[in-house]
């Protein structure tokens, strides 16, 4: 299967890069969707989708940070391994509705400029959320991605993209706060 997503790239750094990924977290990307959909018939399959949102995303992909790389494959594959999970259940359970409250303002993240140690501390924070935030947050602040590919990936609207960074925000904010760290 690897000369297929070979085939589909042009640039041969970007091929390394695919190589890489494929040959070291194969088993990690596996390990993730085995355990969130409890059968491994259909690892393959989804291994696939997330091989092809990595190189449709080949460009963004910061490779010099392995265990961050690893990461986001694991992330991914989790992602996928749910969507896979809700399409073959039909189950309307993930469907949310988000009530927007334009009025409240919270300070960007990326306003802040961080240090490796503030840096250690919101990655420790963001580690607190409910799994819904926790995703959105690794994705926008530890992996730098727009909310629109964020979307795209999550296979969501923008706008809950948008709410869920949002809501993510005002419980780092609590939880900051609580640490008694200046926010």
């Amino acid at each position: 299967m690897l000369s297929f997503y070979l085939s589909i790239i042009a640039d041969d750094d970007d091929k390394e890069i695919i190589i890489y990924i494929y040959e070291n977290y194969y088993g990690y990307m596996a390990a993730a969707i085995a355990n969130e959909i409890g059968d491994r018939r259909y690892v393959e399959d989804i291994i696939h989708n997330v091989m092809l949102a990595l190189i449709n995303m080949i460009e963004k992909i910061d490779y010099s940070d392995k265990k961050k790389l690893r990461n986001l494959c694991t992330l991914i594959a989790k992602r996928k391994a749910i969507d896979f999970r809700r399409k073959k259940s039909n189950s309307d359970i993930y469907i949310e509705e988000y009530d927007i409250d334009k009025q409240t303002s919270i300070e960007s993240a990326e306003d802040i400029v961080i240090s490796k140690d503030s840096y250690e501390r919101l990655k420790n924070s963001i580690g607190e959320l409910s799994p819904i935030y926790k995703e959105v947050c690794q994705l926008r602040f530890l992996h730098r991605m727009r909310e629109k590919d964020i979307a795209e990936l999550l296979d969501v609207s923008e706008a809950v993209v948008s709410m869920r960074i949002f809501r993510a925000r005002q419980k780092l904010v609590e939880i900051l706060k609580k640490e008694n760290i200046d926010v």
